[in-house]
């Protein structure tokens, strides 16, 4: 374990070799994580520690052949570890072959190592097939992703920027102009997590929009995307309608919609506006303290029915920058506040300092669900 962290810092020293039509590239990051949590009572405060490294290496032995190779490595400690059901949160691989190992090092030490990229792909002209596990993003939106029916990602796991890949094969054909045709078949080891469907995706004047549909599961859905301006503002949103098959039998129906508009003022401030319908949400808010380590459903984004998140930040100078974004949920008067401020250091070094602050109506009364405050040494290479 030890000298697979070393090794990824050791090969993140050496420059991408490049030698006529082969070309090797090495990239990735080693961060430390520090987690403070409490409810209610400071005196209750827990503390938790992750040392995480990523590896990433892609290898394109011709211009039309590349093959890429990512991998995650954690080391968590402290009061986290000892969480009831932790182990399986943080090592679920729902691939077509579990790539993910984990080990319990004593009482206090968890390890996880997970291979989330590992695919092959070949271009040709307008032509490009990619077989492997892979991200397929067809997200359009900014908080919530409806359209990302592959490969949904959780919004408050920040310490995951590259979001988690599919077991899948996927043909794109590029068509003239800003126009695509992708269709993309995912394999996963339950059934649940089997996928087919089709994308086309165009411009339409001064809009970029998307038509999808296909098979999850036992249901059918239906999705549609758009992206654009409203004079100068930004304006997105993404819709899928889920529907049970004939031989439905736990699967659920459902339409997630969402939509967003955001600004950048002439001073650096930017502002977003977001919104979430899932028909499928309920008041059910248990474990939403472990809210950044939750894996999330295509058919259920979020735990309420509707939620409103709103993001308001700022390069304060080349070094700086302030952030901070309120998500409210009105049926179960759910907020959840994440201030957050990220400091580069260096070319290669970053600070982030960030709490996610949650609130909700409980037996009858206002309380604190979770608060948790995190602070991120990175280094990358």
């Amino acid at each position: 374990m030890c000298g697979s962290l070393l090794l990824s810092m050791l090969l993140g020293i050496l420059p991408a070799k490049d030698s006529g039509t082969q070309k090797l590239l090495v990239h990735g990051y080693v961060n430390t994580l520090g987690q403070g949590s409490f409810v209610r009572n400071l005196r209750t405060t827990t503390y938790s520690g992750i040392l995480h490294a990523r590896l990433n290496t892609v290898w394109m032995p011709h211009p039309s052949w590349k093959f890429r190779l990512e991998l995650r490595q954690r080391l968590f400690t402290g009061d986290l570890v000892q969480q009831p059901g932790f182990r399986n949160m943080v090592s679920e691989d729902e691939g077509w072959r579990s790539l993910t190992r984990s080990a319990e090092i004593g009482k206090e030490l968890l390890w996880t190592a997970a291979v989330d990229r590992a695919s092959l792909s070949y271009r040709r002209g307008a032509w490009e097939c990619i077989a492997g596990r892979q991200r397929i993003n067809w997200c359009i939106n900014t908080v919530w992703n409806p359209n990302d029916v592959f490969n949904s990602y959780n919004f408050f796991d920040f310490d995951y920027e590259e979001r988690p890949g599919c077991d899948a094969l996927r043909l794109l054909c590029r068509l003239p102009g800003r126009g695509v045709v992708e269709m993309a078949a995912a394999a996963g080891s339950v059934r649940t997590n089997r996928k087919l469907a089709l994308l086309w995706r165009s411009g339409l004047g001064r809009y970029d929009v998307q038509l999808l549909g296909g098979r999850y599961d036992t249901l059918w859905f239906a999705g549609a995307g758009w992206a654009g301006n409203l004079n100068k503002a930004g304006f997105k949103g993404e819709v899928t309608a889920y529907r049970k098959g004939m031989n439905a039998t736990h699967a659920q129906a459902a339409l997630l919609a969402s939509v967003s508009v955001d600004y950048t003022f002439s001073k650096g401030w930017y502002v977003l506006g977001s919104y979430l319908f899932n028909s499928n949400g309920s008041k059910d808010l248990a474990g939403l303290g472990l809210l950044s380590y939750r894996k999330l459903s295509p058919t259920n984004l979020m735990p309420l029915k509707q939620q409103l998140a709103v993001q308001v930040s700022r390069q304060i100078n080349p070094l700086w920058q302030a952030s901070f974004t309120a998500v409210y949920g009105p049926s179960a008067q759910l907020s959840i506040f994440v201030p957050a401020v990220n400091l580069w250091l260096a070319q290669n070094w970053e600070i982030t300092l960030l709490a996610q602050s949650l609130f909700a109506e409980t037996a009858g009364r206002y309380r604190s669900l979770g608060q948790n405050v995190f602070l991120r040494l990175r280094y990358s290479f």
